[in-house]
């Protein structure tokens, strides 16, 4: 998984907080769940994938809208909206 999203929000503790930006990383250990919506749709939880990001969770619509909630460790959250659309 490789994140690269801006963030903007308050830092909450400064203990084991990184120089930088907190959501600019990759990562391979982590955990991934996916639930069906009801009314259509789907959620994706990626628990861990990184030590200044407790999850990250994912809503997607079937009319392409999509959601990403992202709860932080010593940070506020902060969550993006937008469109997805098939890779060409």
């Amino acid at each position: 998984m490789i994140v690269a999203l801006p963030y903007y929000g308050k830092l909450n503790s400064p203990a084991g907080a990184l120089e930088g930006n907190p959501l600019d990383f990759k990562s391979t250990n982590f955990t991934l769940t996916k639930e069906d919506k009801k009314g259509g749709g789907w959620a994706i939880t990626i628990d861990k994938p990184d030590r200044e990001v407790q999850s990250m969770s994912f809503t997607f619509f079937d009319n392409g809208s999509a959601q990403l909630n992202v709860t932080m460790t010593n940070r506020t959250s902060i969550s993006f909206s937008g469109n997805v659309t098939p890779a060409k």
